[in-house]
């Protein structure tokens, strides 16, 4: 399969990346682990007049915490990020507990940054990818 013509761009700042994402008038997708964005292009699912690669943004991979924010992870956090943080240990270990559980599944074939992304044992026969729903533990740990 082929993909549909868009402009690609990687930005090496967040603040450019906020300046594409702004001025693509609400035409763009955001490339962060890429599986399921690129099988939906090749399914043409979509038309994006941009894809915004933010992979390469290190001010997107995370991990605060305080008592008046509470606990805020980058977009592009890694659950191995989320298993060995010793903020998350202490504040959230139910939270810790099951990225932990999670690194086996995600170590085969990869490690990719999967903080409300895809897993690798998505379905690819036409249906979406499963999700870990950070929001669902959020709310879980601390009703809003």
């Amino acid at each position: 399969m082929t993909l549909p013509r868009f402009d690609y761009t990687r930005p090496t700042s967040l603040e450019r990346a906020l300046e594409v994402l702004h001025g693509a008038d609400g035409q763009v997708k955001i490339l962060a682990g890429g599986t399921d964005l690129v099988v939906s292009l090749q399914q043409k699912l979509f038309t994006p007049k941009v894809v915004l690669d933010i992979k390469g943004l290190s001010e997107l991979r995370s991990i605060s915490f305080d008592p008046t924010h509470g606990l805020r992870l980058g977009a592009l956090t890694t659950i191995a990020q989320i298993a060995t943080s010793p903020a998350i240990a202490s504040e959230f270990p139910v939270l810790a507990q099951a990225a932990a559980h999670m690194l086996p599944a995600l170590a085969q074939p990869f490690n990719q940054p999967d903080r409300g992304g895809a897993f690798p044992f998505s379905q690819r026969g036409g249906g979406n990818s499963g999700h870990f729903d950070i929001l669902s533990i959020r709310l879980f740990l601390e009703p809003v």
